[in-house]
C-alpha cells in the first residue's frame, strides 16, 4: 500500500474518532439534566402559574379587503 493511501486512511479514521469523542462528550455533558417540571414533581413543590398579561391597545377595527 502506498504511503499516500496510509495517510488518507489514517486521516479518515482520525476524523471518525474525533467525531465519536465529540458525541460522547456531548452525551456526557447532557446526561443528567433535570427539567424543572420533573424536579418539582419529585420534590412535591408547585410552581406558580404564569400570569397572562393582555396589552391595552386601540379598539379593534374591522378591516375589509373589498370596499
Amino acid at each position: 500500500m502506498p504511503i499516500t493511501s496510509v495517510f488518507i486512511i489514517t486521516a479518515i479514521v482520525l476524523a471518525f474518532i474525533i467525531f465519536a469523542a465529540v458525541l460522547a462528550w456531548g452525551d456526557y455533558q447532557t446526561r443528567n439534566l433535570r427539567r424543572p417540571a420533573r424536579a418539582d414533581a419529585e420534590t412535591g413543590q408547585q410552581r406558580p402559574s404564569p400570569r397572562i398579561v393582555h396589552s391595552q391597545t386601540a379598539p379593534e377595527r374591522k378591516l375589509s379587503a373589498l370596499h
